[in-house]
């Protein structure tokens, strides 16, 4: 069995500096083995199309990796556990379902989580630190973040 975590930021209500950040584990016996760790600055997008990105991001290693299984964590009430009906919406160019195997995007099921989950606060971090990254590179011009974070 295989999960992803991921988290987006952004504003709900109109366009803001936007990031997203997931990481995909393998589920064992004695825990959960991190098998994929990413995170991207998408510019000026909503909350809902960072989760949005973040989640086709995911699907992209899991379909890499041949996992025909996945669960799916995060902050994600607003998406109601449908991928395909809520999630992707009509004016999306690419469609999911025609991306991603079938078996993939059918047994995908969708967690909201607690902001409380170490995984999840995980993965929040991430997404806080690409914000930060990209907040210095933009003030100050530069990429190295080291005396910033």
């Amino acid at each position: 069995m295989y999960c992803l975590y991921i988290d987006g930021s952004g504003n709900n209500e109109k366009k803001s500096p936007a990031a997203y950040a997931g990481i995909l584990y393998k589920l064992t016996n004695s825990g959960k083995i991190e098998l994929k760790k990413y995170k991207k600055y998408i510019g000026y997008e909503t909350q809902h199309e960072a989760k949005y990105q973040g989640i086709l991001e995911g699907l992209k290693y899991a379909m890499l990796l041949n996992i025909t299984q996945l669960n799916i964590y995060g902050n994600l009430e607003d998406f109601n556990g449908n991928f395909l009906k809520t999630f992707v919406p009509e004016s999306k160019e690419t469609r999911v379902d025609s991306v991603f195997p079938p078996k993939l995007i059918s047994t995908t099921k969708f967690h909201n989580i607690s902001n409380e989950d170490k995984y999840y606060k995980k993965v929040k971090g991430l997404v806080m630190d690409v914000i930060k990254e990209e907040l210095y590179t933009y003030t100050y011009g530069m990429d190295d973040t080291s005396n910033f974070l």
